[in-house]
């Protein structure tokens, strides 16, 4: 309004676009969220989003504490084609804190260039918690992704759980019922940041999962790096060159 509801004649008419009374009357009809999201742009209104338990203020960190290169990197990975291949790396303390520390997301690359990329990392994870479809195999090749993977090294865990459970696992993390958080990120992870912000559901209400619009794949990969870690796992170890 260029200042001209701070400028009216205070003896004509009061200043401002809404009086104090029906300010007071609007705040008591609406929960605090939304008065703080559409009121007074404080932030987003978080009502949809799948992990509003998420706040950067509390986990988004500027760095690693100084201990931490001492410390087990582990990963999760979400695999893509047209949409990004994303993998996150974490160091878990002693006391069980997790801090996602570096992140990678690329599309339009092959498989054998996301290896190089895992490999060429100054962390090596002891494991890579990553999407149980990873599993199946190609009909090109008759490979699947996980073991493409596994023959170059690199160990994978494909725990299976339905999404809201891997969700839960997540939540936990971020707000436990009792406690301090036990998952933080650094700044290093922009992308995963914003993506977590951005998580939200469709405008369904009846729909149960996340909407795929870009914002998934990295809270994906850091929901299978999580429900690796914390619900345990049973593996069954494969010599794939054996089968030829």
């Amino acid at each position: 309004c260029a200042g001209m509801a701070k400028a009216r004649d205070r003896r004509a008419e009061p200043p401002g676009h809404v009086a104090v009374a029906d300010a007071v009357a609007m705040k008591s009809r609406v929960g605090r969220e939304v008065w703080n999201a559409e009121m007074l742009c404080l932030r987003p209104k978080r009502s949809d989003c799948v992990l509003p338990e998420f706040d950067p203020r509390t986990h988004v960190v500027d760095r690693l504490p100084d201990d931490a290169p001492g410390w087990p990197v582990y990963a999760g990975m979400d695999f893509g084609i047209r949409s990004p291949t994303v993998v996150l790396w974490a160091r878990l303390s002693p006391g069980g804190v997790l801090f996602v520390c570096r992140e990678y997301l690329e599309a339009n690359r092959t498989l054998e260039q996301h290896a190089k990329a895992i490999l060429d990392a100054p962390e090596r994870p002891v494991w890579i918690g990553a999407d149980p479809a990873g599993r199946q195999r190609v009909s090109q090749t008759g490979r699947s992704d996980v073991q493409f993977l596994t023959e170059r090294g690199l160990r994978l865990e494909t725990a299976v759980r339905p999404v809201a459970a891997g969700l839960d696992m997540v939540r936990a993390r971020l707000r436990p019922a009792h406690g301090t958080p036990r998952l933080f990120i650094t700044k290093d992870c922009p992308r995963l940041i914003e993506s977590l912000e951005r998580y939200r559901y469709p405008p369904d209400p009846e729909s149960q999962s996340p909407a795929k619009d870009g914002h998934d794949h990295a809270p994906d990969a850091l929901r299978y790096l999580v429900q690796n870690l914390d619900a345990g796992y049973t593996t069954t170890r494969s010599n794939y060159a054996a089968r030829g």
